[in-house]
C-alpha cells in the first residue's frame, strides 16, 4: 500500500470489477443498494486467490475512482506501468465468463490498497 509520496507506487495487470456493468446486469441505477456488493463478493469467491492476487487499484486514464482489482498472478505486479503493459501474462480461464458482463480490462492499474 502506499503511505506517502516518497515511495515507489506498484501497477498490476488484472481485471477490474466495473460497478457500472454490475448495476446494468442487476437493472438497478442506486449506487447504494446492497445487491451490488453481495454480487461482486460473489464474483470474488470464485477467485482463487491463492495464484490470482485482489486489491484495489484505480486505473491510469482517471477516469473512476476505484475497482477492486483481479490480478493476472504475482507476475502482474510492477512499479513500471509500460512494462507491465507490454508483458505478457495471460488471463486466468475460470474467469473469461465474467469479462463481458462485470469486468474491464484486462488493464493496468495502480495499486491503492490492499
Amino acid at each position: 500500500m502506499i503511505t506517502n509520496e516518497t515511495q515507489t507506487k506498484e501497477y498490476v495487470k488484472g481485471y477490474g470489477i466495473d460497478w457500472d456493468k454490475v448495476k446494468a446486469a442487476l437493472e438497478i441505477t442506486d449506487d447504494g443498494d446492497g445487491r451490488i456488493r453481495i454480487l461482486v463478493q460473489k464474483i470474488l469467491e470464485h477467485v482463487d486467490c491463492d495464484i490470482h492476487w485482489t486489491c484495489i487499484g484505480k486505473p491510469n486514464s482517471g477516469k473512476r475512482n476505484t475497482f477492486n482489482i483481479i490480478s493476472f498472478g504475482k507476475e502482474a505486479f510492477d512499479t513500471d506501468p509500460e512494462a507491465l503493459r507490454k508483458k505478457d501474462i495471460p488471463a486466468p480461464d475460470y474467469l473469461k465468463s465474467f469479462v463481458e458482463p462485470f469486468f474491464v480490462g484486462p488493464d493496468v492499474f495502480e495499486v491503492v490498497d490492499w
